[in-house]
Parts: structure tokens; C-alpha cells; sequence
């Protein structure tokens, strides 16, 4: 027997309390890999009924097949794809797709301009994380996209914190806002106006005030899965459970598992209970 077994009452505890804090702030919630473990049908369908109406992924697979569950939701695909036939397939599905070039702005407003349609984006922006997005730095390249990509309506802008959970990370999180806020400026200074900035992941939720802006992306946090002070009091919703099928005696420094990494330190009795999580 190897189970993990969630406490909805906690879980809707923790969104109840997570929507408090965000009072006029989007909630984006974070349903990636599968809902953490949760069930991405069932974890999403309780969102939903508590209120939320955005919907996150991380790969364009996980997008087409949440979309297939045809929730009363947005989809929204974090992943910045530059593959022509996977801009097309979430094209079709209505998907927000992320835009981290002027390469896949292009091929994806060419899609869209064939089928007489726009496609719902955002932008994504790298602040300091050197993952998908255009460097911050690169503001005209930003600007000439968005201006260019007539058939994409460009719904928001993000960006990625890199240290946000790390308690020595305050500086970096704030040279990364700091970035952010100022291509969002320059943006509004041209004449662009965008509806959603956001830049707080759950651990920036849940520590800076300033950084809720007009979207969050939570994910961890639902589950009382935090590296940052618990301000909201959330609980771990789920108890791992699984079954003892061998004891042994072993003698005191006796290497244990893969690498020999753990020693023992007196002669000890041990038990195996194996675990699965898929």
C-alpha cells in the first residue's frame, strides 16, 4: 500500500487564504506536473469552484491536455516555444502562449494572420533567471515585437524571480523587480499598454507586498509547500503513506543507499518502506 493522501479541507483552506491576500490581484494558479501530484483534473476542477479563473502550465503538452478538459478557465502555457507546430496546436485550442522572441512572435502572428484570428500572449521577459524571455536589457526589440505582431493581442507581461525562496535572496529578488518595472515603463512610454504585469511566484507572494502587482502565480503554496515564513498560516495538505516490508539489523558504520551517503552512527535497526510517486 502506497498512497498520498490529500486533506481537501486544508487544501481549501489554503486557497481561501491565498485569495485574501491577493484580494484585487489575479490569482494564476499552478497546475503543472500533473497538479504537483494531486491530479490535474481533480485539483483544477476544485480550483475552479473556489473562484479561479487562470489556469498555468509548463509545457505545451500539458496546456493541450488541460484545454481538453474543457474547464470553464483560461489556459495559460508558460513555455516559450519557438516550434511552429506546437504555436499552431495551441493557436487552435485558444491557449495564452508565451512569446520569449521576436522568432516565435513572428511564426505565431503569421499562424494567426492565415486564419484571420489573434492569438492571446504574453510576453515573457528574463530579469536574471537566463531562461526563456527576452533579456530585460532589450527593450527596443520588446517594443518593435509587440508593435510588428498586429494579429497577437498581448494580454501581459512576466518574468521569472530566481531567489525568491532563498532567505539570502532579498537583493537579487529586488534587482529583478527593479528591471522589470523598468521595462514596463518604457513600455507605457511608447504608447503600449498591457492590461497584466506579474513577476511573484509563491514564495515572492507570500514575502513582498509590492510584488503581487496585477497577477501571482501560486502553485506550491497551495499545498503548504513553503521555503518562506508561513504568514498565512497555510497547512501541508497531504500525509504520504506506505507499508514497512523488510526490518534489519545493521552495525554501526554501515553505509546506507545509493553512494554510501548516509553512515551509521550506532548499531541500529532500520526499516524499508518503499515509495512510488508518480
Amino acid at each position: 500500500m502506497k498512497k498520498l493522501e490529500i486533506i481537501k479541507e486544508d487544501l481549501e483552506f489554503n486557497i481561501e487564504q491565498i485569495k485574501k491576500r491577493a484580494q484585487d490581484t489575479k490569482i494564476i494558479a499552478m497546475v503543472k506536473g500533473n497538479a504537483y501530484g494531486l491530479g490535474l483534473e481533480q485539483f483544477s476542477k476544485l480550483l475552479i469552484q473556489h473562484g479561479i479563473t487562470d489556469l498555468a502550465v509548463s509545457c505545451v503538452e500539458e496546456a493541450l491536455e488541460l484545454k481538453n478538459l474543457k474547464f470553464a478557465a483560461r489556459i495559460f502555457c508558460l513555455e516559450a516555444t519557438s516550434l511552429k507546430e506546437d504555436l499552431e496546436k495551441m493557436l487552435d485550442k485558444n491557449i495564452v502562449i508565451t512569446i520569449g522572441n521576436a522568432q516565435s512572435a513572428q511564426i505565431l502572428n503569421e499562424l494567426a494572420r492565415e486564419k484571420n484570428i489573434k492569438a492571446h500572449v504574453q510576453i515573457k521577459i528574463d530579469t536574471g533567471f537566463s531562461r526563456y524571455g527576452f533579456l530585460y536589457n532589450d527593450k527596443e526589440n520588446v517594443l518593435e515585437t509587440i508593435k510588428k505582431s498586429t494579429n497577437l493581442f498581448v494580454d501581459g507581461v512576466f518574468t521569472h524571480l530566481s531567489c525568491a525562496y532563498y532567505s539570502k535572496g532579498t537583493q537579487n529578488d529586488r534587482l529583478q523587480l527593479n528591471r522589470f518595472l523598468e521595462l514596463k515603463k518604457y513600455l507605457i512610454q511608447n504608447n503600449i499598454n498591457i492590461p497584466m504585469y506579474h513577476i511573484a511566484n509563491s514564495s515572492a507572494f507570500l514575502k513582498y507586498d509590492d510584488m503581487l502587482l496585477d497577477a501571482s502565480r501560486i502553485g506550491s503554496a497551495f499545498l503548504g509547500r513553503i521555503l518562506v515564513e508561513n504568514k498565512l498560516n497555510l497547512r501541508k495538505i497531504g500525509i504520504l503513506k506506505s507499508n514497512i516490508v523488510d526490518i534489519k539489523y545493521l552495525e554501526k558504520n554501515t553505509s546506507i543507499g545509493y553512494g554510501k551517503m548516509h553512515k551509521l552512527k550506532r548499531n541500529s535497526m532500520i526499516a524499508i518502506a518503499p515509495v512510488r510517486i508518480f
